[in-house]
């Protein structure tokens, strides 16, 4: 009687533990795996929403890679995934962000400037890049601000609107942010067709100066906004 009661037990636990590992360390995999995502998705039937949904652009850095601390290699844009299962988030926009080299110090800061919102700030948010300048013709609407396992969102006042979840990958070489959407404030980027990217790389205080991608400073040190489509059309 008492062999069979603990034999129960033990088969209750093994069930219970193996549906723990079916239901969220596989979608932990995804997430917390770049090279399982890129190598694996690509060829199983994975639901894209634990690999940060289909890619929209890749924006990349035609200067060569480096060994800068700070130097940003390129940054991979998704499309907005609504309805995730098994996520902390069921709806949210993923980036990631490709360097040269890992860093503790590496301050991420990206300026958003949406299609469907009116208004927004042309000047820098934070005081780490003063010297930034952005085109007057797209002011920014949000602004993302990552630092190692921690990152928020804020609009054009400054006011906070939400925190971000971080993943170091590839040795501290590679930063995965998704920014939930479950603020009204930014669900606008559900329904927007194209996003304008200000993207900015410099160390906590700024010292370092900023580090941009793919040219995009113009004349008088204006930086110029990386276009990208991010809805089907």
């Amino acid at each position: 009687m008492k062999n069979s009661i603990i034999q129960k037990i033990r088969y209750t636990c093994s069930v219970c533990i193996t549906v723990f590992a079916c239901f969220w360390g596989i979608p932990a995999c995804f997430i917390c795996s770049s090279s399982l995502s890129d190598r694996i998705g690509r060829y199983l039937h994975v639901d894209l929403s634990y690999t940060g949904g289909p890619v929209s652009a890749v924006l990349a850095d035609d200067r060569g890679e480096t060994e800068a601390q700070f130097d940003l290699i390129r940054c991979t844009v998704h499309q907005p995934v609504t309805g995730a299962r098994w996520q902390q988030s069921a709806e949210y926009w993923q980036l990631v962000l490709d360097f040269a080299a890992p860093s503790e110090a590496r301050n991420v800061i990206i300026y958003l400037d949406l299609d469907t919102v009116e208004g927004g700030s042309p000047a820098p948010l934070f005081d780490a890049t003063p010297e930034v300048q952005f085109d007057r013709e797209y002011p920014w609407d949000f602004v993302l601000r990552a630092s190692g396992d921690e990152g928020k969102v804020y609009d054009s006042r400054g006011d906070f609107v939400c925190n971000t979840e971080n993943y170091s990958l590839n040795g501290g070489t590679q930063l995965k942010v998704r920014i939930p959407l479950q603020d009204k404030r930014v669900q606008e980027i559900l329904g927007v067709q194209t996003v304008r990217l200000y993207l900015l790389v410099c160390d906590s205080g700024g010292n370092s100066g900023a580090d941009v991608i793919r040219d995009t400073l113009g004349e008088g040190g204006v930086l110029l906004p990386c276009a990208v489509s991010i809805r089907e059309e």
